[in-house]
């Protein structure tokens, strides 16, 4: 969203084909789990369970770019 203008570093777009094509369901789970030091991204571990992470993962297969 707007906020993620703000972000150093910026936030990955995770509609970007290219990125969709070369990220494997695994990879995208575990950084939905674990988030990335250094960065802006949380973990979800404590706050989503992993159907709800693995859902995330099926949107994000599921839409068009």
């Amino acid at each position: 969203g707007p906020a993620s203008q703000n972000l150093s570093p910026h936030a990955r777009n995770l509609h970007d084909p290219a990125f969709l094509k070369r990220a494997s369901d695994a990879f995208i789970f575990y950084r939905i789990t674990e988030g990335k030091t250094g960065t802006a991204m949380p973990s979800f571990r404590d706050t989503l369970g992993p159907e709800e992470r693995w859902a995330i993962i099926l949107f994000l297969r599921e839409q068009k770019n």
